[in-house]
């Protein structure tokens, strides 16, 4: 399985985990309905992108880490984590540009994992 499947999973097993939490909370009365009412229609508020979306997205990362790691073995940026990564949001931050892919802060959030997740995928010689 890819890294968006595994993604996907873990938002269906949060949302059932979550479900369960408040079915368990309501037979025990200890939260009354309303508010589980006000928590559905704040989760109806949050929007999540498409899986075509975060598969480009995941695409864009992979991309990005392979390029910087590259630039980092001759020498043009520097080889510390913290500049190959912030270097590597910015290559993300470029392809969704010119594919004008407008990116929200939930997004660039995704996508700092994303990279993560693609740095884990590079061989150990790297």
């Amino acid at each position: 399985m890819d890294s968006t499947t595994w993604i996907a999973l873990a938002a269906i097993a949060l949302a059932v985990c979550i479900g369960i939490v408040l079915i368990y909370l309501l037979r025990k009365k200890i939260i009354k309905p309303e508010t589980v009412t006000q928590t559905a229609e704040l989760l109806d508020g949050i929007t999540v992108s498409g899986s075509g979306f975060i598969q480009q997205l995941a695409e864009y990362a992979r991309i990005a880490v392979r390029a910087v790691e590259q630039l980092a073995k001759q020498g043009v940026i520097e080889k510390d984590n913290e500049t190959k990564k912030h270097t590597a949001m910015e290559y993300v931050q470029s392809f969704a540009k010119i594919d004008e892919v407008t990116l929200s802060p939930a997004d660039l959030d995704t996508a700092d994992v994303l990279i993560e997740a693609a740095v884990n995928e590079l061989p150990r010689n790297q």
